[in-house]
């Protein structure tokens, strides 16, 4: 009777498991696939920063490889610095050349959902069914805060921050003493700090800080399995930045030595600012409960500046209490949970400190680390309340009468197919019926939710991309094949400040590379793009100008004749 009653238990947890699985799996990924079919009915085309990514992909499989990431806001003696690595090219460098116009977006977006899928079994792996939820949940509430991470998975603040969640997840794992989840924590983390700046600081710490916590819930004797895991990580790794050194090496000046000098004599936000991001992010109410949508750059700015010192202390104490007092009673996942939220809570506020006074536009979307710390924060003392409230009811008398050996009423053995050994079977089903039916509707509102939002979103970039498309045929009709340089003055009848410029200059040159023509900008591009696309004496320019909102452009040749 027992080993049947022990097969039922197994399939029942079995049961759980799948369901915990696909529920995990729809929280993580369904945004993803909302915010690609949004994009794609209303016409998207890749603007601005999106049209330098898809540029740069396009070039990795060329002499012009690129070696470093986006050009970044800060300067050093004059020169631009850039994100770390070329790692968010060599991921689009396919999709882009099978789809120039929109492989950039779907591959982005399919990068993206494996990054959601890597935290998910990362999750489960440290903390069974409810690791693998809270990972797929993270992915749901940050679509709803920022959806502009869905409706432009391309840019690199948004693919960035969902592979920012997977080296946050497989840190866990790692910490957790799961040894083999560390080569995809370094590649993980290498992905998410070589997309923009603002991940680099938080998954560097984590790295270290993971593998130091696993190594202490190993046994001793069992220490040097760790020995593989630590090869492979580090040849990935080297694999992964390899780039970045010969830059390095070969640059001048290396890019790396330019990030370190860039705010060597530049006024800097400084560490109070920088704890007051992390109060404001964890904090009551937490960040997570700000929606971006309606709110400016400016307003966004200021609530990330607005944050309790006090809170920041108080729950960055919480959690070095949290880490010991788990590690202690042998609760690794909650170790591992706290020790890894405080390494990105340090990045966050090192990040933070170390930004640029005078780029408040910037700061805005480069504190998209603040919702993932503040989010994990929560469930990590969300975990700890529930541990200690557990634990006072398990020291109740009569429970810890029954559960050490007590007098139990005694009872027939039920027959097998009785009616309470079926009930007892089919609870832990019904359960999960609940909460798969619970989690169903929350995923359902909340991916509503993030199709209302877009409203305030996507028709700003239908405009965009319908008057990049009218600009491309304006020039498709005005010159011949060949190199060009373009220029396009300001649409007199958009709203002021309502679309950038570069956002429409880019856009047009890359639909026009797609379509075979060598279009150039005078100034920018060959910063944020590479010296093939900045102009060269001799060539003619088209410049385009707007007729009660219609392009008409005008031809002028190297000796200056219309």
């Amino acid at each position: 009777m027992a080993d049947h009653r022990a097969v039922g238990r197994i399939a029942d947890h079995r049961a759980v498991g799948r369901i915990a699985v696909v529920l995990a799996v729809v929280l993580a990924v369904a945004p993803f696939v909302v915010g690609l079919v949004l994009d794609l009915r209303r016409g998207w085309l890749p603007l601005g920063d999106d049209a330098v990514i898809a540029e740069r992909s396009w070039l990795v499989l060329t002499r012009h490889g690129p070696l470093l990431g986006q050009a970044t806001v800060a300067r050093s003696g004059g020169h631009a610095t850039y994100d770390l690595g070329p790692l968010l090219y060599w991921l689009l460098a396919l999709p882009v050349r099978i789809d120039p116009v929109h492989g950039v977006l779907w591959g982005a977006a399919l990068w993206c959902v494996v990054a959601a899928l890597v935290a998910v079994a990362a999750g489960r792996a440290a903390a069974g069914p409810a690791g693998e939820l809270i990972a797929g949940a993270i992915f749901t509430v940050l679509a709803v805060d920022l959806t502009q991470m869905v409706l432009d998975p391309a840019w690199n603040p948004s693919i960035g921050l969902c592979w920012y969640v997977a080296a946050a997840a497989c840190g866990v794992a790692v910490a957790s003493g799961h040894r083999w989840w560390l080569p995809a924590l370094v590649v993980a983390a290498s992905i998410a700090a070589q997309s923009h700046l603002s991940f680099a600081t938080g998954v560097v710490m984590v790295v270290p800080v993971a593998l130091l916590v696993g190594l202490a819930a190993t046994p001793s004797d069992s220490r040097r399995s760790w020995i593989r895991p630590v090869a492979v990580s580090a040849a990935l790794g080297l694999g992964c930045w390899t780039a970045t050194l010969v830059q390095q090496v070969d640059g001048h000046p290396g890019n790396l030595s330019a990030l370190l000098s860039a705010t060597g004599g530049a006024p800097v936000l400084g560490w109070v600012d920088g704890i007051r991001a992390l109060g404001s992010a964890v904090g009551v109410p937490p960040l997570w409960s700000h929606q971006t949508v309606g709110i400016t750059l400016y307003q966004l700015g200021a609530i990330l500046q607005s944050g309790s010192l006090p809170a920041a202390g108080i729950v960055v104490a919480t959690l070095v209490v949290v880490a010991v007092a788990a590690y202690r009673c042998g609760r690794h996942p909650l170790a591992a949970l706290a020790s890894v939220t405080l390494a990105l809570a340090l990045g966050l506020v090192v990040a933070v400190a170390r930004f640029p006074s005078g780029e408040v536009l910037a700061l805005s979307y480069s504190l998209r680390p603040a919702y993932v710390v503040a989010l994990l924060a929560w469930v990590a003392l969300g975990a700890a309340a529930t541990e200690v409230a557990l634990a006072a009811v398990r020291r109740r008398p009569g429970i810890h009468g029954a559960r050490s050996g007590g007098a139990v009423p005694d009872r027939a053995s039920p027959d097998r197919a009785s009616p309470d050994r079926v009930v007892a079977r089919r609870r832990p089903l019904a359960v999960a019926g609940i909460v798969a039916l619970a989690a169903g509707v929350l995923a359902a509102v909340l991916v509503s939710t993030t199709v209302l939002s877009s409203q305030a979103l996507l028709p700003q970039s239908g405009l965009a991309s319908a008057q990049v498309r009218a600009v491309t045929r304006v020039v498709d009709r005005s010159v011949a094949r060949g190199p060009v340089i373009l220029q396009i003055a300001p649409d007199p009848s958009l709203p002021s400040g309502g679309i950038e410029m570069l956002a429409l200059d880019f856009g047009v040159i890359w639909l026009a590379h797609t379509d075979g023509r060598d279009l150039r900008l005078a100034v920018v591009a060959a910063t944020n793009i590479g010296p093939e696309a900045g102009p060269a004496p001799g060539l003619p320019t088209v410049t385009v100008h707007f007729r009660r909102g219609r392009p008409v452009a005008t031809l002028t040749d190297p000796r200056g004749r219309g």
